[in-house]
């Protein structure tokens, strides 16, 4: 290696000393040496110049000749004038570098805000110069970066109420799957009851009566005597007569034709005129005027309460009169059943059985309700609200 590569090699590397020194220094003091070093440079160049020639002045006309004193004076008014600059350099070195300075320190306190999670940070901006836009897109960054927190807090939020209704209707929809299945095993029950009902009265009632017309028929073939056959035959008529009757009251019970042909008021009119002969319980039937014609799962559901209602009254009321009441409004229907008999107990409303429960859950199908106002001596009151669109 040459002398040359050597001072070179050396060079290199005192230069990436004081770069690394120099770069290390923080911002205020390598502003104050900008402006303070140049001031030194050119003062200590001064003084050396000064110093130089004042010793060939000494040297030529000595140190008690005017020349001299002169100079002498003039150096000591420089080096004092230089000074005075020197300082008020420094202290518009120290006033420039805060200056300067401010914006960066601006910076670094919005940039820590910033990482402990403050994003409404905002730095001032001081001038339109490089700080001022590295100033600007700072805040625009930020702004940028609480928008999108803002974004994600309200989509965290929509999220969570989506899981929340998500749960809501999964609970929601798990009730009604038991609920359906309760309703599902009611209907079920309820259809078993009723043929059972069926079963028995067709046994018990018209069965026997069948079979009395059997015995009866069998008996008129021995029969010779005419007023005796007589007899035999118009007590056969009127066996017929009831049998048939039954028969068609056991019909009515299974699907009302009435219900069907003629609408719900016609049959509950029949219904309650038919059951009042058989209770001898006096039925009191008022419907509103222009009752319209229903949706057929609305009319049966209101027949079935009719007649449930009026079972109960026979069965548990001990009532003598009953009312009917029947109104229609703009978007409900509501059947009324009352009774002046013993009541029950408010208590016992909700857990006493009497096809109440039945009720319920049939009318609960097409979205209405069941009220029942009982009290002990002061009879019972049903009423029956469904909801109901265009009437037909």
């Amino acid at each position: 290696m040459t002398t040359d590569q050597s001072l070179g090699m050396r060079l290199k590397r005192w230069a990436h000393f004081f770069e690394q020194r120099i770069g290390a220094t923080p911002v205020t003091w390598k502003v104050i040496g900008l402006i303070v070093l140049p001031l030194l440079v050119v003062g200590f160049g001064g003084i050396v110049y000064i110093r130089d020639r004042l010793g060939m002045l000494l040297q030529i006309h000595g140190a008690q000749s005017i020349q001299a004193q002169i100079f002498i004076s003039l150096t000591e008014q420089a080096v004092a004038v230089f000074g005075i600059v020197a300082g008020f350099g420094v202290a518009l070195a120290i006033i420039f570098t805060r200056i300067l300075v401010r914006p960066l320190h601006d910076i670094v306190r919005a940039m820590r805000r910033v990482q402990v999670g403050d994003l409404t940070a905002q730095i001032p901006i001081w001038a339109p110069d490089e700080i001022g836009a590295l100033q600007t897109e700072f805040n625009t960054m930020v702004n940028r970066l609480r928008e999108a927190r803002a974004m994600r807090d309200r989509q965290r939020a929509e999220l969570q109420n989506l899981n929340h209704e998500n749960a809501r209707l999964v609970a929601e929809l798990q009730t009604k799957s038991a609920r359906l299945e309760q309703l599902l095993h009611h209907a079920i029950s309820a259809q078993e009851a009723e043929r059972k009902r069926l079963a028995r009265e067709l046994h018990d009632e018209t069965g026997q009566s069948l079979t009395s017309i059997l015995l009866r028929l069998k008996a008129l073939q021995t029969e010779t005597d005419l007023d005796v056959i007589h007899d035999r035959l118009n007590g056969l008529r009127y066996l017929t007569g009831e049998t048939l009757e039954e028969v068609r009251r056991l019909a009515m019970d299974l699907r009302p034709t009435a219900l069907d042909d003629l609408g719900l008021v016609p049959a509950l009119k029949w219904y309650a005129q038919e059951w009042s002969k058989r209770s001898g319980i006096e039925i009191v039937f008022n419907p509103s005027d222009a009752i319209a014609r229903l949706p057929s799962d609305h009319e049966i559901i209101l027949y079935r309460a009719v007649q449930e209602g009026l079972t109960n009254i026979a069965r548990h009321a001990h009532a003598q009169h009953a009312t009917i009441t029947l109104e229609q409004g703009a978007h409900a229907i509501w059947l009324t059943i009352a009774d002046d008999g013993q009541g029950m107990n408010p208590g016992s409303v909700n857990r006493n059985g009497m096809g109440l429960e039945g009720m319920r859950e049939r009318v609960a199908l097409v979205g209405g309700r069941v009220q029942v106002d009982s009290a002990p001596d002061a009879g019972t009151r049903i009423v029956i609200e469904l909801p109901v669109g265009d009437a037909q």
